[in-house]
């Protein structure tokens, strides 16, 4: 089982580029935009409360492990129902 600790920090897989198919996870910076863990992408709001984890093939590679760094687990996050 995956440590739970780390779900109190929140964030946010949402598509890198509208239509695209390929998800992001973002943060919220101090500069109150959210930003992508790998540093591509912005957003001025974080699209809601949903973050859905998304399948590992949608995955933004670099994003998926930082958010289990994050996390503290030792593989990917299971995909969200």
């Amino acid at each position: 089982m995956k440590n739970l600790q780390g779900l109190k920090d929140k964030l946010y897989w949402r598509e890198g580029a509208p239509g695209s198919g390929h998800y992001h996870c973002f943060t919220r910076s101090k500069k109150g935009v959210y930003v992508s863990l790998c540093g591509r992408f912005e957003l001025k709001r974080s699209g809601g409360q949903g973050c859905g984890r998304p399948a590992v093939l949608k995955r933004c590679g670099l994003c998926d492990g930082r958010e289990a760094d994050r996390r503290g687990w030792e593989e990917s996050g299971d995909p969200s129902p």
